[in-house]
């Protein structure tokens, strides 16, 4: 039976051959995250109207079929309980806050049920609830159990973390394995300990815990003086992630958790406060942390380091806190370099220092990423220069005040075979001859110069195609577009037209 003139077009007509990739609902899927990041960036984009409206909540709008996968999307990541709250009609009690009404339908009940289930992350903090009544909270856990049966990630603010509503809201999520709790700058011992505690022993699942502050990093008081190690002991044998970037702790507190055996990944701020670890037995601790993120003085982390067992560490992050006289620090970086070289493998080393080192990275076999922050003593055999160990690094990030001469790029040829992402703060002279090396087959794809400038753009751009000729992207300052048109659309052109050539093409 044909459709009445004025009916609406069957969703199987709007969806035409073009549009027949939207029904991938896994596609779909990542277009709608995609949309969402993008909207999380740069907010709302306005329509022709000029009205804002979530691009989500559009597709979710365009077609029954695209409805499920658009709001499963939109509601994995709910930022506050507003909006399932916003699900019911609210009243107002004698002092003002919100509640739920008395009498609340089924069919609203099946509504809040269906966008629950699609909750997968949740941000909770005191603005998301404080003109809603207690008692909102401990009526909708009366209404189900498990109001959350998806719910992996949680992140909420020190108060409610210990509050007992949440136990009868949140925490009774059979999935929920990853929380954040928000500490304030100057927290109250009580609620902070009672905070972590609770998370950690009611929650069965959970092996990834983060404790950060709202206003950022701290300097405050020590993390231990109001959330001791004992906190965290319920989960001691499934916890594999642990940051703590809201307050530094303590070495004491450090050695404790090196007895946590199955912490995969951990992330601190040591503090200056305590001058010397208490003795421990070498290479005993932390028998499977492969990746570390610790900010400390850096004449301590011999000593931090000598608790880890040896050859299981793969990813170290560090950022130096002391602030030496050259001489000093040049010696606790040698020191250290020599030991994370001579006991661990490394893959991965991300390292900053606030001064000139003259600290070297060469005994580094297995290094497959390098990023180094901080002055430069540049020479044969210092930081920065290619060793011949580094033959399996792939990225090389340097972000200095100091620069590199464009001389040591075929070094980083020659010792670097798998290297495909270079940022260096590159210097090519503006005037003289560039020095000429043997033409070279590298691989390099990416090259960043930071904010250098560059006049001589053919020059430049022929010496680069000559080590590396297959580079795609080059970012930098002033006259860098230019060499990067130069180099793809003539320099590669003419490669392959005469490789075309060849070819009998």
């Amino acid at each position: 039976m044909a459709s009445p003139p004025d009916a609406p077009t069957p969703v199987a007509d709007i969806l035409n051959p073009v549009h027949e990739v939207l029904k991938n609902s896994d596609l779909l899927t990542i277009i709608c995250d995609f949309l969402k990041a993008d909207v999380n960036r740069s907010g709302l984009p306005a329509g022709v109207t000029g009205q804002k409206i979530h691009p989500v909540l559009a597709i979710a709008m365009t077609a029954r079929e695209l409805k499920v996968a658009a709001l499963d999307s939109l509601w994995k990541e709910l930022n506050g309980l507003k909006p399932l709250l916003y699900l019911f009609p609210q009243t107002l009690t004698s002092r003002n806050f919100r509640t739920l009404p008395k009498e609340i339908s089924s069919s609203m009940w099946e509504g809040f049920d269906i966008y629950t289930r699609r909750v997968q992350s949740l941000s909770c903090d005191p603005a998301s609830r404080g003109s809603y009544s207690p008692r909102i909270y401990t009526r909708l856990a009366e209404h189900r159990k498990t109001i959350f049966p998806n719910l992996r990630r949680l992140k909420i603010d020190m108060l409610f973390a210990a509050d007992p509503t949440i136990f009868f809201m949140i925490y009774s999520s059979p999935r929920l394995c990853e929380v954040e709790i928000v500490f304030d700058a100057n927290p109250e011992a009580d609620d902070a300990f009672g905070s972590v505690r609770a998370a950690m022993t009611e929650l069965p699942l959970v092996d990834t815990l983060r404790v950060t502050c709202g206003t950022g990093d701290t300097q405050g008081p020590l993390f231990s003086s109001f959330c001791p190690a004992i906190a965290l002991e319920p989960a001691k044998e499934r916890l594999r992630t642990l940051s703590i970037t809201s307050h530094p702790v303590d070495p004491d507190f450090f050695l404790q958790l090196s007895s946590f055996n199955i912490l995969e990944s951990l992330a601190v701020r040591v503090a200056e406060s305590v001058p010397r670890l208490r003795n421990v037995d070498p290479e005993s601790g932390f028998p499977v942390l492969t990746s570390l993120d610790i900010a400390a003085n850096v004449t301590m982390m011999c000593r931090i380091l000598h608790v880890l067992s040896a050859g299981v560490l793969k990813k170290l992050h560090f950022k130096d806190t002391a602030n030496l006289a050259y001489e000093a620090r040049s010696a606790a970086m040698l020191d250290l370099h020599s030991q994370l070289g001579g006991h661990f493998s490394l893959t991965e080393l991300h390292i900053r220092y606030m001064k000139q080192s003259a600290a070297r990275f060469s005994n580094f076999n297995e290094i497959q990423h390098l990023s180094y922050h901080g002055e430069l003593a540049v020479a044969e055999g210092s930081a920065i220069f290619p060793s011949e160990h580094w033959a399996h690094l792939r990225s090389l990030h340097v972000v200095s005040a100091e620069t590199i001469s464009y001389k040591v790029l075929p070094d980083f040829a020659r010792c670097c075979p798998e290297l495909v992402d270079l940022k260096l703060p590159l210097l090519f002279p503006d005037q003289g001859v560039l020095e000429d090396y043997p033409a070279m087959n590298h691989h390099l794809h990416t090259l960043v110069v930071h904010r250098l400038q560059v006049t001589r753009h053919a020059k430049v751009a022929g010496f680069l195609n000559g080590i590396f000729p297959f580079l795609s992207d080059i970012k930098g300052g002033s006259g860098w577009k230019e060499v990067k048109e130069i180099l793809i659309d003539a320099c590669q052109h003419a490669r392959r037209k005469e490789r075309a050539m060849l070819c009998g093409n």
